[in-house]
């Protein structure tokens, strides 16, 4: 393999570990996102109840048809939670997983440029022991025309 090949390749390695590193700046958004969505329900559901325990407080009577519409929401707020409690675990399985393959882009890079830096040595080494070569050839012509 020739150096040229050898850098073309790193290069194209790094231009894809660069790309799994911007994805895995979006997934990590996704799940910042995700979890300030969860932080807002969570607040929400804080607010209903504190309002509930004011008008409970106030010690007027509620009618049986605001239960009913409570227990209705509170219901479905619960299952909001839960599902986005699920959008949070899928952002960050999937936040890991671009990690994942970050690492893997940038152990691959790495070989590749440790790949071009061998052919690179042994391209120098093959020069210098041609140039020792023929310094040893001319210094043996001296040799003989000297006699």
């Amino acid at each position: 393999m020739h150096v040229e090949t050898a850098k073309r390749i790193a290069h194209l390695k790094e231009l894809v570990r660069q790309q799994s590193q911007q994805m895995l700046a979006q997934a990590v958004e996704a799940t910042a996102k995700e979890n300030r969505k969860l932080a807002e329900m969570l607040t929400m559901r804080q607010q209903h109840e504190a309002k509930l325990e004011e008008m409970l407080a106030q010690s007027q009577p509620v009618p049986a048809r605001f239960w009913v519409q409570w227990e209705q929401f509170q219901q479905q707020l619960e299952e909001q939670i839960l599902r986005q409690r699920q959008q949070v675990e899928q952002a960050k399985q999937h936040e890991e997983n671009r990690r994942q393959e970050v690492l893997a882009r940038a152990i691959d890079e790495n070989r590749w440029h440790k790949i071009r830096q061998m052919i690179f040595a042994q391209r120098v080494a093959k020069m210098q022991r041609q140039e020792q070569k023929e310094l040893d050839d001319l210094a043996s012509t001296q040799f003989v025309y000297r006699r």
